[in-house]
């Protein structure tokens, strides 16, 4: 009977290390990285939403100048720098297209790095039921 108190008594101190070693290497290690990783991510969508905006507007003031206003409010304010208004409505569509692929990418980047993020809580958990015991 003392033996086996003895042995559960290593089991519990064996699983107390374990789980302290784990939050320790979490902590100091891969918490700074994946909170680093989610700041990019957040970044790139900002980046993303930011190109499509632009082109929005850009498509905006481009039909405004094409559809006959130039004489209006807008143009003592926006100037087009000698690029032709219908050339801004092309470029505007290439912002708004380049901006869509861009956050077709940051799903596929987010999607894996939230598998990733499960994947190594997983494995965290695995360790500790391992070597916890």
């Amino acid at each position: 009977m003392v033996k086996k108190k003895a042995k559960n008594s290593r089991s519990k101190a064996r699983g107390l290390y374990v789980l302290v070693a784990l939050i320790l290497f979490n902590i100091l290690l891969i918490l700074d990285i994946w909170l680093t990783l989610i700041g990019a991510i957040i970044a790139l969508i900002a980046g993303a939403f930011a190109v499509i905006v632009s082109g929005l507007a850009t498509l905006i003031v481009s039909l405004i100048y094409t559809v006959g206003a130039p004489s209006a409010w807008i143009s003592q304010y926006i100037s087009f720098g000698g690029v032709s208004p219908v050339a801004g409505i092309f470029i505007s569509i290439a912002l708004i297209c380049f901006g869509a692929l861009w956050m077709i990418g940051n799903y596929y980047i987010v999607k894996y790095f939230y598998r990733l993020s499960v994947w190594y809580g997983k494995l965290n958990v695995d360790v500790f039921r391992e070597y916890g015991r």
